[in-house]
């Protein structure tokens, strides 16, 4: 009767141990996914005085206030005028090697902000890491 009773016992431990094993192997996949995108930077704004880097790290995405990804997420952008889908239409200039230029992206009016002002006399869309548009600055006056 003991041995059953102690083999209950080390059954139990053992589902205890396993699940917490199976439950500290699931969070691995979250905690890598949580780890910020190693930003691309081919240097593209380092001509830029510093005031001008500044404002890129400092501009926020409209509808959750989080950074709009920094100064390595940018493009310029030529906004044609139209909608498709009800989507503004943003057209890539240079996409620098990542995106070919000449690009098309639709735009949600949801990733319009033009909160921060734009010190470039350009449209500039920050695009995130899996390819989708963050923010969408347009030019001062537009």
């Amino acid at each position: 009767m003991l041995g059953t009773a102690m083999l209950g016992t080390f059954r139990r431990a053992r589902r205890v141990r396993r699940s917490g094993f199976a439950w500290r192997s699931s969070l691995l996949p979250l905690i890598l996914l949580a780890v910020p995108a190693l930003a691309r930077d081919d240097g593209q704004w380092s001509s830029q005085p510093p005031e001008i880097r500044q404002w890129f790290g400092s501009v926020m995405q409209p509808n959750n206030r989080a950074s709009c990804c920094g100064e390595a997420d940018a493009f310029d952008v030529r906004l044609d005028g139209e909608e498709q889908n009800g989507d503004i239409r943003a057209i890539i200039l240079n996409g620098r090697g990542i995106y070919p230029d000449g690009t098309l992206v639709l735009v949600p009016h949801t990733k319009l902000q033009a909160k921060y002002g734009n010190p470039l006399d350009k449209v500039i869309l920050f695009i995130g890491a899996k390819g989708e548009p963050i923010c969408l600055i347009p030019k001062v006056g537009t």
